[in-house]
């Protein structure tokens, strides 16, 4: 199984989205606010197996990659 999430950043808030590629299937997409971004990663990453992390370049990109350097698997920027 390869999960991925999916991240929107924003300044106040991100959209997230949780995906199981190989079945083509979203397990979780939720919007929460940016503060509380690093912790439900650092979470979820605990109980899924994630495979990669990919954020668009937009708002607070490079902020929010720092916050995530504690993953240790790939982490992609995409232009949005």
């Amino acid at each position: 199984m390869f999960k991925l999430i999916s991240i929107d950043p924003g300044k106040y808030k991100c959209g997230l989205v949780l995906a199981e590629m190989s079945e083509k299937k979203v397990i979780e997409a939720i919007t929460l606010k940016s503060e509380l971004l690093e912790n439900y990663v650092r979470n979820l990453n605990t109980v899924e197996d994630i495979s990669k992390i990919i954020i668009g370049n937009g708002t607070t990109c490079r902020e929010i990659k720092e916050k995530l350097d504690f993953f240790k698997k790939e982490i992609l920027t995409f232009e949005e």
